[in-house]
């Protein structure tokens, strides 16, 4: 674990809409079945990528 992997982990776990607990969360990140990458990273990413095209 890398210090940005433990601040998105402890914003998910923070969240009132949120119902995952911690040891899910992190269970879903080693699996590889999530990323760090948030929703907006991948949208900034996009956006840089194709600037362009619709979000």
């Amino acid at each position: 674990m890398n210090d940005r992997w433990e601040a998105s982990v402890q914003r998910l776990v923070s969240r009132d809409d949120v119902w995952l607990k911690r040891r899910h969360i992190e269970e879903h990140l080693r699996a590889g079945r999530w990323t760090e990458d948030t929703f907006l990273d991948l949208l900034s990413l996009h956006a840089a990528q194709t600037p362009d095209a619709p979000a």
